[in-house]
């Protein structure tokens, strides 16, 4: 709607400014491939069993969480849209 009025409101309470994509409770069942992390889960029997098939993960360190306030891969604008294929 390019004529859409717009009227900015700022942070509403409990709104959050930042996403924890890994929690620190998640942390602990987290592996490091290097491009990307896998979580395993603890309630699911035999997971242990499928580590082996990724052999270049390392577990992250302990108290690890992943977060968009301490994550320093930004991605600016420009390459949000060519990431997203946006013209």
């Amino acid at each position: 709607a390019p004529r859409a009025k717009l009227k900015i409101v700022g942070i509403r309470p409990g709104e959050k400014i930042h996403e924890a994509l890994i929690t620190r409770d998640e942390g602990r069942l987290t592996y490091d491939l290097g491009d990307r992390y896998v979580i395993f889960s603890d309630s699911l029997p035999g997971w242990r069993k499928s580590l082996s098939e990724y052999r270049s993960a390392v577990p992250v360190v302990r108290d690890f969480e992943y977060n968009s306030l301490d994550n320093p891969e930004y991605v600016a604008p420009a390459g949000m849209k060519k990431l997203l294929k946006i013209v």
